[in-house]
């Protein structure tokens, strides 16, 4: 396992939290501070992570591993045509949310890892004040994941090249070291008719899998997608369209006599780049 990235987090009014990231899609948290001075630590982490950046976290006393990873997945619909977010936060570190914007239900998940010392983390539904209709959540579920092996290899392109990944369509996509979601590069697509693929073996047939992608577009309202395809069911992918980072979790199971699958990024139309980013596949069952 090798250090890959990592990012840091202010909270106010004086707390500093650091996520490190592995070449091996798993992540780890931790509180670097000097009480009252967050800005002073953030700047002694950086230079660590000069000389830290491709060793092994193991041997290290980098802040935060240990924690556990879980799975919160919820059913959630709107009435009218407005996001959702079913959410995470407390001792979990950083909230995360997933949005959802259909008047069916369908189902979200949100990642998350408890602190290194923490056992509680507060799960919501919430909807923005935008919109007129109401919002709903239904079946919500927090799960402990038994194993969080990332089957994606290069999920976060932190190794600055595009390989394993292939180019899916005839406009390439490139690995740019600008407009991350965390580490220093991203996967960026062309305008339209763009993307890139990876072809993810050594799953288990009929088994239940959770893929997580980030997106996020240049201009606002274009979309790129985040899918899985080959896998011996129905292709499968999420759209994201805010020119910021947003997380598109899918579910699928494998056929029964399948033990792969195709895991992109897409950008079907536009005038404008997207990028993808920190991809998960864990097994769920």
């Amino acid at each position: 396992m090798k250090t890959t990235g990592y990012e840091l987090f202010f909270v106010e009014p004086r707390w500093l939290f650091l996520r490190v990231d592995t070449d091996e899609g798993i992540s780890g948290w931790g509180e670097p501070i000097v009480e009252g001075k967050a800005h002073t630590t953030a700047k002694a982490v950086e230079e660590m992570f000069d000389h830290l950046l491709g060793q092994d976290p193991a041997l290290h006393n980098i802040a935060g591993y240990g924690g556990r990873w879980y799975s919160t997945n919820a059913d959630i619909g709107v009435r009218t045509d407005h996001t959702t977010p079913v959410s995470t936060w407390d001792d979990v570190v950083v909230e995360n949310n997933t949005n959802i914007a259909t008047t069916s239900y369908s189902q979200a998940a949100v990642l998350f890892t408890t602190g290194s010392s923490s056992t509680t983390a507060t799960v919501y539904c919430w909807k923005n004040a935008d919109g007129s209709g109401a919002g709903y959540c239904d079946d919500l579920a927090v799960e402990p994941l038994s194993s969080a092996t990332n089957a994606v290899a290069n999920p976060g392109f932190e190794t600055g090249a595009l390989t394993p990944w292939v180019q899916s369509t005839g406009t390439a996509s490139s690995v740019v070291a600008s407009n991350a979601r965390s580490g220093s590069y991203v996967l960026q697509t062309g305008v339209s008719g763009s993307g890139a693929i990876q072809t993810v073996s050594g799953l288990t047939s009929s088994g239940t899998y959770l893929l997580v992608g980030w997106t996020k577009v240049a201009t606002a309202g274009e979309e790129v997608a985040v899918g899985v395809k080959t896998f011996g069911g129905t292709e499968t992918y999420l759209r994201g369209s805010t020119t910021s980072y947003t997380q598109q979790p899918i579910f699928f199971t494998t056929g029964v006599s399948t033990t792969s699958a195709g895991v992109y990024c897409c950008k079907n139309s536009g005038s404008a780049a997207g990028y993808c980013d920190d991809y998960s596949l864990i097994k769920l069952s």
